[in-house]
Order: structure tokens, then C-alpha cells, then sequence
């Protein structure tokens, strides 16, 4: 698979030219990958150059393999990433392994103080048709406070040409089921029909201090 041709369908769309610096999440799954694989492309990105620009990092275990968020300042910097890790990628035997990403811009991220901590799982959903708009209505009836802010580490909403893809760190999936129906009902007061999500045990996470900087909840 060529993770460039992807990326540059999105950076060389019309959003970008008129967002040139909009920060930009990139999504791959990794069906029938090993941790072992993906360790041997994070020891070869280790001996390179830190590339500019990244924001976030994001490694977790499913069922059938693996998923990857990663979280860039612009479209320009994923790019340049893409680059450098496209070689490393197919050294490790995951060319044919790794889905085209799931490339879009950031609308909402935030990260709490205990973001980097493990153990955590990360919570998937993806919402065909969703618009922005629409997103920040329901986050605005979810009641939070009905789990401890602790809890609730990162949350990253990615525009994508498809709809929404929300992807969500939580110490432990029992706290998120805790939290889960009052998630559905927001969504159903607002005519979204909630997906069953992806459920995936964080491996490895590094946000950057200044990840969420930029960014106010929604």
C-alpha cells in the first residue's frame, strides 16, 4: 500500500489550501500485524532524525492486529513523515498489512495531565455522515462529570470525507462502559444512531506537552 498517495489526496485537496496549518490526524489499522513488527519500525525511527512536527502518538492492540494515531501540526509535516517511515514500514513485512490511513483534520483534542499513563484503552467510532457541527451538539449534552475527569485521559475528533472518527483514551474499558449510556443517549437526542465501537489496549502513547494547546473543548 502507498501511505503517500493517501496522504496527498488529502494535502493536496481543496481543505487544505484553504486550512494550509490545520493539525491533522492520521489513523492505520494493521490487520494481522505483530507488537514485534511494530516495534522493529519504532527502533528504526529511533535511529533517524526526530521528524518536525508531531504532535501525538498512538499504538493499540485489537483482536486482529493493530491501530496507530498519529497526531501532526499540518498536512505538510505528515507528509514528510510518510516519507521517512514508508521504507521502514515494508522492512518490517507490514506493506500488505497496513490499511490506507484514515487521514482528516483535527476538530476537537484534548488531553488530560495523566494522558501518557498505561494502562489505558482506546475507544473507536466511527460516525459515516457525522458533520462537525452536529459533533460538537452532542458533546455539548454529554454529561461528563458522570465519571472522574482522571478517567477520561485524551479525545481526538477527526473530520474525515466520510463523517467522524472519534477516537478516545480511558484508564480502563469498565470506566467507559460506566460512562457509555450516557454517551448513546446524547447521541440519540440528536438523531445519531451509535456504532459499536472499536475497543483497542493501548501499547504505547506519547503526547507532546503542547499537544492540546491549541485546542478548547468543543
Amino acid at each position: 500500500m502507498e501511505i503517500n498517495a493517501r496522504c496527498r489526496d488529502y494535502i493536496n485537496g481543496p481543505d487544505w489550501h484553504r486550512i494550509p496549518c490545520m493539525p491533522i490526524s492520521a489513523v492505520y489499522t494493521v490487520k494481522g500485524g505483530t507488537l514485534a513488527q511494530y516495534d522493529q519500525v519504532i527502533e528504526g525511527l529511533a535511529k533517524l532524525p526526530s521528524p518536525p512536527g508531531g504532535l501525538a502518538h498512538i499504538a493499540a492492540t485489537t483482536n486482529d492486529g493493530f491501530i496507530v494515531c498519529d497526531i501532526w501540526d499540518s498536512p505538510s509535516s505528515l507528509e514528510g513523515f510518510a516519507t521517512i517511515i514508508a521504507p521502514l514500514i515494508e522492512a518490517a513485512g507490514l506493506s500488505a498489512l497496513v490499511a490506507p490511513p484514515v487521514v482528516g483534520p483535527i476538530a476537537n483534542l484534548v488531553a488530560g495531565e495523566s494522558v501518557n499513563q498505561l494502562p489505558s484503552v482506546a475507544i473507536i467510532f466511527k460516525f459515516p455522515g457525522m458533520t462537525v457541527e452536529k459533533y460538537r451538539d452532542v458533546v455539548k449534552q454529554v454529561p461528563f462529570n458522570t465519571v472522574p475527569a482522571t478517567a477520561r485521559r485524551a479525545h481526538i475528533a477527526t473530520q474525515t470525507p466520510e463523517g467522524m472518527l472519534i477516537l478516545a483514551v480511558w484508564d480502563s474499558e469498565a470506566t467507559f462502559r460506566q460512562f457509555e449510556p450516557a454517551l448513546r443517549q446524547a447521541l440519540s437526542a440528536n438523531g445519531v444512531e451509535a456504532p459499536a465501537p472499536v475497543i483497542a489496549n493501548v501499547y504505547k502513547i506519547a503526547f507532546s506537552p503542547d499537544a492540546a494547546r491549541s485546542f478548547a473543548p468543543a
